[in-house]
């Protein structure tokens, strides 16, 4: 290409481009919200990527790693999906507390105990979803602030569930190819305790 040669696009930004510069996360996940606006899926898209911009919602217990693996698994609801189990655990919450289930503090944290989810990194998510909402509505994108508003009362109809969830599964794919797996850093006193100590080359868990 020559020096001289000028291209229309050269210096701005596309659509894509601007709510990625617009939110505070990660390339992907801005991808992800954008397919989700893109799909009429942004309400859930915004909650997925306000879970995994924070650490787990789960908690894990040393002493009973499969108690939060099992929780996790329920939430998921049959999809195997991270992500699908993020959207119910938050949607879960932010039900009761929307309509003063959690009457007491205790009561929630109770609910908290019983599915081995962190109330902590819950609230830290629902203040994300809200900065993300302000930050969209800036790009001219409106998310719902109510589980219950019209559009999300309309996908109760199972046909309409199905083929939302059927959509997630196509905006996930497509935010995170071709990256689907994201190898963590091996930590050696975590590979130590997985282990109890023995010979990782001489051990099969």
């Amino acid at each position: 290409m020559g020096q001289e040669e000028i291209r229309p696009f050269d210096g701005d930004l596309t659509f894509l481009g601007k709510i990625m510069a617009e939110l505070p996360i990660d390339i992907e996940l801005s991808r992800l919200i954008a397919l989700g606006h893109a799909f009429g899926l942004v309400y859930e898209t915004v909650i997925i990527a306000a879970c995994l911009s924070t650490k787990s919602i789960f908690k894990i217990y040393y002493k009973d790693r499969l108690a939060a693996y099992k929780s996790k698994f329920n939430f998921a609801a049959g999809t195997f999906c991270d992500c699908q189990a993020f959207l119910n655990v938050y949607k879960t919450w932010f039900y009761h507390e929307n309509n003063q289930q959690f009457r007491t503090a205790d009561a929630e944290r109770r609910w908290a105990h019983l599915h081995n989810v962190d109330i902590k990194r819950l609230r830290e998510v629902h203040l994300l979803i809200d900065e993300l909402r302000i930050r969209l509505r800036q790009l001219h994108i409106f998310v719902p602030r109510d589980v219950e508003s019209d559009q999300m009362q309309r996908r109760r109809n199972p046909i309409i569930q199905q083929q939302s969830l059927l959509n997630l599964k196509i905006i996930i794919a497509g935010a995170f190819y071709p990256n689907y797996y994201i190898r963590e850093p091996i930590e050696s006193e975590a590979v130590d305790r997985e282990l109890s100590s023995k010979d990782p080359f001489r051990t099969i868990m």
